[in-house]
């Protein structure tokens, strides 16, 4: 699915709580960054304690045997007990007989988000291909199993190589050719260290091909998070970013991970998602290693667009066609702004498992307006923000139509500043 929703419910361990839990109707409440919860009562107090000393190998032991584990924050759970004496509460997973203890600080009362619903991963071994900063997490065998073709034999199966060298190369376009801010260097994503991919089957993913995640996840320390795995940096910092991809999906045909690794890049530059924008330009980013779409339009018809309020309405309505109404004839607006790789570049020559090449095209259109256009969403973001009283970033005011008019603003800038004369 090429949205923003918490795929961390896939990859979280939970255990069942035996107590008795009262049967009333709970008040909900959303988790808040940076917290863990433990299979009892009395875990929870031991790595309260150890949490007060800094005693953090302790509290990794406490995770490697399954004793606590980390929370994901802004899922919707409810409160079963709360105990101000403690400052202890026992959270459950809405409909799903599942309880475990938290500190009352992880807890927010009152505010309701949409549910999320949790399920443990497979019993079968989870695998990993690490290329750079790139891991891709998959199984070979139950549900989740990824296709088993090998062609050259090295144990690793072809969708899995597929799926990393299309996000290599995704990476190199994006960030090292065009421009784009590496979410490796973003402010929003303080010690970044890995992009975790997760491949799931379908059925998991509501039958979408992948998506993501906006916010990172610590890799150990305090707030031990479900993506740590062997190898991790001993870094109570690092932190991970996560994509979730199908495990049917063909990468060597579909530019999926491309798009959703754009999706990371527009969140690590700007808070605002509205869909005609946030879809809409993702799937113009698949350009950069697809064949090059030819929608055009003249700079005054793209400035009617941006400007006639019935224009502007069924632009605002649109998702991913935002692309051939807008984004793609954006970019075909001005060459200048364009990318090209050299003929001579290896990146052209790198090939997936059936020997087709993995670039399409050598230029890519736009490249440097659309940097341009994220630049100025980072620099605008904060107007909504406060002309509205948005108070903080949810999902529902990201999305907000209010920001609608604010994106063609900054889009309108960059057209200014990139190709005035186009």
């Amino acid at each position: 699915m090429k949205r923003t929703m918490k795929c961390l419910s896939l990859l979280i361990f939970v255990t069942i709580f035996s107590a008795a839990v009262p049967s009333r109707a709970m008040e909900t409440a959303v988790i808040q960054p940076g917290f863990f919860a433990a299979e009892s009562e009395q875990n929870f107090f031991q790595a309260r304690e150890y949490t007060a000393r800094g005693a953090l190998k302790n509290l990794q032991t406490m995770y490697n045997q399954g004793k606590i584990f980390a929370l994901p924050e802004n899922v919707t759970v409810e409160i079963a007990v709360f105990d101000s004496r403690t400052m202890t509460c026992l959270i459950g997973i809405p409909q799903s007989g599942i309880y475990y203890w938290t500190d009352i600080e992880a807890v927010k009362p009152g505010y309701r988000n949409r549910k999320v619903s949790f399920q443990a991963d497979s019993a079968e071994q989870r695998y990993t291909l690490q290329q750079n900063f790139f891991r891709i997490k998959y199984f070979l065998k139950g549900e989740h199993a990824v296709p088993a073709a090998d062609t050259n034999k090295n144990g690793i199966p072809d969708f899995v190589e597929d799926v990393a060298l299309q996000l290599r190369v995704a990476h190199y376009v994006f960030c090292e050719l065009s421009g784009f801010r590496s979410p490796f260097k973003s402010a929003r994503y303080p010690n970044l260290a890995y992009v975790d991919v997760f491949i799931y089957n379908r059925s998991t993913l509501e039958n979408q091909d992948g998506l993501v995640l906006s916010s990172t996840f610590r890799l150990n320390g305090l707030a031990v998070s479900s993506s740590r795995f062997a190898g991790d940096p001993v870094n109570p910092a690092a932190r991970s970013l996560l994509i979730c991809l199908a495990s049917d999906f063909d990468p060597k045909k579909s530019l999926t991970p491309t798009h959703e690794y754009f999706h990371l890049i527009q969140n690590s530059m700007s808070q605002l998602k509205n869909r005609w924008y946030f879809e809409g330009m993702a799937r113009w980013s698949e350009d950069s290693l697809g064949n090059r779409k030819q929608d055009t339009l003249s700079r005054s018809d793209l400035i009617t667009m941006m400007e006639n309020p019935a224009e502007q309405a069924e632009l605002f309505a649109m998702s991913y066609n935002a692309a051939q109404k807008l984004w793609i004839p954006l970019a075909n607006l001005c060459p200048d702004t364009s990318v090209s790789l050299p003929t001579d570049n290896p990146i052209l020559n790198l090939k997936y498992s059936d020997g087709t090449r993995v670039m399409q095209d050598r230029i890519f259109m736009g490249a440097r307006l659309m940097s341009a256009v994220l630049d100025g969403l980072a620099a605008i973001e904060n107007v909504p923000f406060t002309a509205h009283n948005y108070g903080r970033w949810t999902e529902e005011n990201r999305r907000d139509e209010k920001n609608n008019l604010y994106i063609l603003r900054a889009i309108r800038q960059a057209m200014d500043k990139v190709c005035p004369h186009m």
